[in-house]
């Protein structure tokens, strides 16, 4: 795991803000299954749950992870009791492996995202019954391939794409709705590759 702040390198594109790196777990040399299971609970009716489990062998693996929250203070609330505000949103992860010999690796991960959750209400959109949403949908597809050229030499070459699907729904009676009633549904495309050519020699 790294976290870059500040001006991101190139690769990372139109990325204006906080980038974490993060090297996911892999199921390749796992010559017996294994997993987890996690359940909590906790005040606003707050609750998670995750399921991991990971196989393989000697040159194939897969990690698979799931996970699904919720709460009935999803979101900082105008108000310093919480109305309208529950929500909830689910993950889903997985990383195939393959190593056909040492001087060759490709691996492919895939995640799924949703949260949905309700807009706080200030007490007088509690009078008028406003009841405005928002959803958002994501999916990235991200192989790689990485060639060993020798102790000293790795080239590491990797497309990526990211969608992002946000959409906000108003009430159903727009004069339910305070200040305005407002509506939106837009997509975030995010695709391009990265190659890197790492070469390390003498003392470091």
């Amino acid at each position: 795991l790294s976290v870059i702040n500040g001006t991101p390198p190139a690769q990372y594109g139109n990325m204006t803000s906080l980038i974490v790196n993060t090297t996911m777990k892999s199921g390749l040399g796992l010559n017996h299954p294994h997993g987890s299971f996690s359940s909590q609970y906790g005040s606003f009716g707050s609750w998670a749950e995750g399921l991991t489990r990971g196989t393989g062998g000697s040159n194939w693996g897969n990690f698979l992870a799931l996970n699904a929250s919720g709460s009935s203070r999803f979101l900082d609330t105008p108000e310093f009791n919480a109305f309208h505000d529950k929500g909830n949103d689910e993950g889903f992860f997985d990383r195939v492996d393959w190593q056909p010999n040492g001087n060759n690796t490709a691996h492919l991960d895939i995640s799924l995202g949703r949260s949905w959750f309700q807009i706080p209400n200030t007490y007088d959109q509690v009078a008028t019954g406003q009841d405005q949403r928002q959803q958002v949908r994501s999916i990235n597809l991200s192989p790689e391939w990485t060639h060993l050229f020798s102790t000293h030499a790795l080239l590491a070459f990797q497309p990526y794409l990211r969608i992002t699907h946000v959409q906000y729904f108003p009430s159903r009676d727009p004069f339910s709705d305070l200040p305005a009633t407002v509506g939106q549904d837009r997509r975030q495309p995010h695709y391009g590759f990265t190659g890197d050519f790492t070469y390390s020699h003498g003392i470091q």
